[in-house]
């Protein structure tokens, strides 16, 4: 994705109005990556330029750019909002490797928002690195003749997370997740944003465990307790039973009567 292409393509396209690039990656804690990826243009703004001038992506087109590894991961649908048509692609289970390759690239570099990106995990924290194209001064000129090329393109770029999002230079942050609007992918300083690798809400095994211990443990006293008080209230073997709690106990029986004297 380069910013010369985007210049170079500049005459053709702002004139048409719009250029649409949507993606939405969801990384994974077990280092994997889900990504959807719209691509789309306005064919009405399009077709006011003459046969011939654009034509939207197409589903065929865009899979067979795709790494045959990477295909069976992969589904692409036609894609319409409006005037808007163009492809839907989504990724599944990709490994870092797979997504630092550029196998999703396919077609985004013709806009020219962004540059290389970059994920790695260090330890506990995933790093996303976008590498935006600094602009030399001749295209700098360029630019400045044919104005602010990046309001023809509507770019949104989203990143969701395990964890926190911990640090950022660029976007906007909502939980664990970060947006990057046209302007920031236009702009000229790299992006590095940090995360947790893990969710901030996963319990911690051993503290679980304990808990558990702990709680049967507590269970296995109640239950000698109640066995203890239970035994401590039985008579013992011989003894009378002590009468109930709130009853009177019958009266002594009466005397024997004397022996009759003997004759």
């Amino acid at each position: 994705m380069i910013r010369a292409a985007a210049v170079a393509a500049l005459v053709v396209v702002s004139l048409a109005g719009c250029v649409r690039m949507h993606t939405t990656t969801d990384v994974k804690s077990d280092n994997t990556v889900d990504q959807e990826i719209i691509l789309a243009i306005d064919v009405v703004a399009f077709s006011e330029l003459g046969e011939g001038a654009s034509e939207p992506p197409r589903p065929d087109d865009y899979l067979n750019d795709i790494p045959a590894d990477v295909r069976d991961r992969v589904t692409v649908v036609d894609y319409k909002d409006g005037d808007y048509e163009g492809i839907r692609a989504t990724f599944t289970n990709l490994t870092l490797d797979e997504f630092n390759s550029g196998a999703l690239d396919s077609g985004t570099e013709d806009i020219g928002a962004g540059g290389d990106t970059t994920l790695v995990r260090e330890g506990d924290e995933f790093v996303l690195t976008i590498f935006l194209d600094n602009a030399t001064e001749e295209e700098l000129s360029e630019e400045d003749e044919f104005g602010d090329y990046s309001s023809d393109f509507d770019v949104k770029v989203v990143y969701s997370f395990p964890g926190p999002i911990t640090s950022y230079t660029a976007g906007t942050v909502e939980g664990n997740t970060i947006t990057f609007t046209t302007a920031e992918m236009y702009g000229t300083e790299d992006i590095v944003v940090r995360a947790d690798a893990t969710s901030a809400s996963a319990f911690p095994v051993g503290l679980l465990i304990a808990i558990v211990v702990v709680g049967l443990l507590l269970i296995a006293g109640v239950i000698a307790l109640v066995v203890f008080l239970v035994a401590r209230s039985r008579p013992e073997d011989g003894a009378p039973a002590a009468p109930a709690a709130g009853t009177v106990p019958p009266p002594p029986a009466p005397p024997a009567p004397p022996a009759p004297p003997q004759a």
